[in-house]
């Protein structure tokens, strides 16, 4: 390589990290006053004009992703032209992590000309590229697309699952500025996705959690979310309030993709046009459609293109607005092309397919966790063993000490009740978990049904764990006649409220709860800390118990005279005025079933009850069918 190739060499090696600095971390509506591609373009040019050999090496790659990267969301064909040529490159030089990357960005290119069959292609690609580098980073941003591609579809359900599956990846990533920013992308996703189902409330809810996050680098997300909530306003007919918000983040256009801009504009257009402001409508949407037409967004065409007809109607250009609505229709056919959809079906199938592979992959990784599980059987059984000799020695100490019949008669109910919880809450459970690991040690489950079953696994040697320490706790109560003893000193409420909302958070997610802690950050309780956490733990494992799928469930901050304490609010079945007579009971259980079927002692409302009155408290309830219930527990103020 002569003196001038190894020069050219290291300042083509130089201006591509500049580049890729304008192209990645800046935003785009900056680089275009400062634009990076002209400089790359001339690079590459002249870079190209050289040795053939120089063509094969790795800062020759780089400028073509860098060029990649610069032209998207300004020039859709040159995007494709350098990323097909870099994956060509990548691919001969088995640089995967590269190879990832481009196969992302050629979906994010297709998905923004609304080519979803091309998009969903591309992610796949990149799916299985990142699953075999095993990089959390790339998978979270993949999964995140694929959700996105599935809410173009309306297949909310699977976006949803998508978006949540890359929330739980990110959440394992180390860096922490990557961590918030794909959290905050997701938060903001999954509101697009609930908004969908019509779920405005919890829409409205991620988008304000993406729009409150200030870490510069999400800035755009944060943005992105104050426009959808902007948006969500337009919908409910609060078109004032809409159109002040969407001005309000004019002030931050530089900030904002020419995407972004476009769903700014159109909205903007639509609130004019409500106020009965054509001209500044067709204004707005008349910038809306030339960036939709530049990136050749056929969704944003047809919307604008819509909005400018209806504008010009109402200004009385007629000619203007039936050439509006042909652009409309024209749009409109393109988005929804029949063929296109029966291949993303298609297209869909290949992907459950590659998830199987991957399942398949890991089937090392599931081996040891059936055999961790069977060693949390293991140790499970002999605890129920120890705790039934237990209850018979407890149950012989106080027949041999007691001699009225009254009392006798109390320690064989006693007696009975103990061994109707053993026998039935704890034994018929620990048979269904003993004849699932039969299953998978003789094999005779799919890769697919494992993973569903070990999930299920897990929350049942939970919620068996959770009614043996309540069984502990009210048999020694029962058996020995002694009254809980507090040990009270000052606990964080908040920090407590968390701990017990991470414990059950896997069971909420199983059902597809939303837990939400409210409790000022500060708010401190004089109590035993045990004795709070016994309550906490049995009030949520009860509202999660019987609130139906998708619900809500709060803790929040309780006062009256005198009195301090925290309040568990569900949205779920709610009780009647006999039931809610009858939970506090001591001389009688209440057990029902939960909204999927669970089971339950009956005992940890009663465990709730004692531990509140050994701490000078009590706990309250407040229920209505098909409302939801409110468990609050009040102390005394320190």
């Amino acid at each position: 390589m002569s003196v001038y190739q190894n020069f050219l060499r290291k300042y083509v090696h130089c201006l591509y990290h500049l580049g890729l600095c304008w192209a990645l971390s800046f935003p785009l509506s900056i680089q275009a006053k400062a634009n990076p591609r002209d400089s790359l373009r001339r690079v590459y040019q002249h870079y190209s004009s050289q040795s053939r050999r120089l063509e094969t090496s790795p800062e020759y790659l780089a400028l073509l992703q860098a060029l990649a990267q610069a032209y998207y969301l300004h020039h859709s064909d040159s995007t494709h032209w350098f990323a097909q040529k870099a994956l060509t490159l990548s691919k001969a030089q088995n640089d995967l992590p590269r190879t990832g990357k481009l196969y992302n960005l050629l979906g994010n290119n297709y998905y923004t000309i609304g080519d979803y069959e091309q998009a969903l292609r591309y992610y796949l690609l990149a799916l299985q590229v990142w699953q075999k580098l095993n990089n959390p980073d790339g998978l979270a941003r993949t999964l995140n697309s694929l959700g996105l591609i599935y809410e173009s579809q309306g297949d909310y359900r699977r976006a949803i699952q998508h978006h949540q599956h890359s929330i739980r990846i990110s959440q394992t990533i180390d860096e922490p500025a990557s961590r918030r920013y794909l959290l905050s992308l997701n938060h903001l996703n999954l509101g697009l996705a609930y908004k969908g189902t019509q779920q405005n409330d919890s829409a409205a809810y991620f988008f304000t959690l993406t729009a409150t996050d200030t870490l510069p680098d999400i800035t755009r997300n944060a943005l992105l979310a104050q426009a959808h909530l902007a948006n969500l306003l337009l919908e409910q007919e609060a078109y004032q309030a809409a159109l002040q918000s969407y001005q309000r983040l004019l002030i931050h256009e530089p900030l904002l993709n020419r995407f972004d801009a476009c769903f700014v504009f159109e909205g903007m257009a639509k609130a004019y046009l409500q106020r009965q402001q054509p001209v500044q409508a067709l204004k707005y949407a008349n910038k809306a459609l030339q960036i939709a037409q530049e990136l050749r967004a056929h969704w944003e065409m047809q919307r604008a293109a819509l909005t400018a007809a209806e504008a010009s109607a109402a200004l009385g250009d007629f000619t203007n607005a039936y050439m509006f609505l042909q652009l409309h229709r024209q749009y409109n056919d393109s988005v929804y092309n029949l063929n296109k959809e029966k291949r993303i079906r298609q297209l869909k199938t290949d992907y459950q397919a590659s998830e199987n592979e991957r399942l398949a992959q890991e089937k090392e990784l599931q081996l040891e966790v059936n055999k961790r599980q069977r060693y949390g059987l293991i140790a499970l059984s002999i605890l129920l063993v120890s705790l039934s000799v237990v209850a018979i020695f407890l149950v012989y100490l106080v027949w041999a000490r007691q001699a009225k019949n009254q009392i006798l008669q109390a320690i064989d109910e006693t007696k009975n009740r103990l061994f109707s919880i053993i026998g039935h809450d704890l034994r018929a459970p620990l048979a269904s978990i003993k004849a699932v690991l039969g299953l998978l040690q003789m094999k005779a489950l799919s890769a697919e049904e494992q993973q569903i079953v070990l999930k299920d696994l897990t929350l049942r040697l939970d919620l068996a764990n959770h009614t043996l320490d309540n069984l502990l706790a009210w048999g020694k109560g029962q058996l020995q006649r002694v009254q809980f003893v507090a040990e009270p000193r000052w606990v964080n409420l908040h920090q407590e409220a968390q701990y017990s909302i991470n414990l059950w958070a896997d069971a909420a997610a199983h059902k597809q709860l939303t837990l939400h802690n409210e409790l000022p950050a500060t708010l401190e309780l004089w109590v035993d800390v045990e004795h709070l956490r016994l309550i906490l733990r049995n009030l949520l494992n009860n509202a999660i118990k019987f609130t139906p799928n998708g619900g809500h469930i709060r803790i929040e901050e309780a006062t009256a005279q005198g009195w301090q304490g925290l309040t568990v609010t569900d949205t779920g079945i709610g009780m009647d005025a006999e039931i809610q007579a009858q939970i506090f009971d001591s001389q009688d259980f209440v057990s029902t079933r939960g909204t999927a079927n669970e089971k339950g002692t009956g005992l940890g409302l009663q465990l709730c009850l004692a531990c509140a009155k050994a701490n000078g408290g009590t706990i309250k309830v407040n229920s209505q069918l098909g409302k939801g219930t409110s468990f609050t527990l009040l102390l005394p103020q320190g």
